[in-house]
């Protein structure tokens, strides 16, 4: 069994000694395998490595590492929607717009933005556990596209451009019922 240290407690820890090459190279990070049992935590002494060797520049490598893997793990699960297959309830051509806005999504600017201010998956991606598109109030920002430009993004709200010009602002849900659209497949 494998034991794990929040990264703060690793920073209190006995300083290791660092050579001039650790200083100068990052510590590897393994992302998130599609194909694999799910996300690869750091080892110990890459944590600290990071924390002891070079201060708040390898601290902001290990956060935007973990960014980065939660990124992958927002392609992972859009790769296994079908988009022939919609959720039950859910119209296939509305099924196929949620689909292709969040592939759209993913390869644009916005999803590297989303992750440095915290949105998470359910954020993005989540809605009703039982009802996926009749509860838009608890509806992740992707389903609220619906075909629609995102405009901007702040840590709480982003704003949808539709095709008239007009601008709807979206509030991240708060909602307990909430379920990724991927698990429902």
């Amino acid at each position: 069994m494998t034991t794990y240290q929040k990264f703060s407690d690793i920073r209190k820890s006995e300083v290791l000694p660092c050579t001039r090459a650790q200083v100068a190279q990052p510590a590897q990070v393994e992302l998130f395998n599609c194909n694999g049992p799910g996300p690869q935590n750091l080892p110990a002494e890459t944590c600290a490595t990071f924390a002891t060797c070079a201060g708040a520049e390898f601290e902001s490598q290990f956060f935007d590492a973990r960014r980065s893997t939660e990124r992958k793990v927002w392609h992972c699960g859009v790769q296994r929607l079908d988009i022939d297959r919609p959720l039950q309830g859910v119209p296939p051509g509305r099924w196929q717009t949620f689909v292709t806005d969040a592939a759209r999504f993913l390869a644009g600017p916005f999803a590297e933005r989303a992750s440095a201010l915290g949105w998470t998956a359910l954020d993005l991606f989540g809605c009703d556990d039982s009802r996926p598109l009749s509860r838009l109030d608890q509806a992740g920002l992707i389903w609220l596209l619906n075909g629609e430009r995102l405009v901007a993004l702040t840590a709480e709200t982003a704003v949808i451009q539709t095709g008239t010009g007009t601008r709807h602002t979206f509030h991240r849900p708060r909602q307990p019922r909430r379920v990724l659209a991927w698990e429902l497949i």
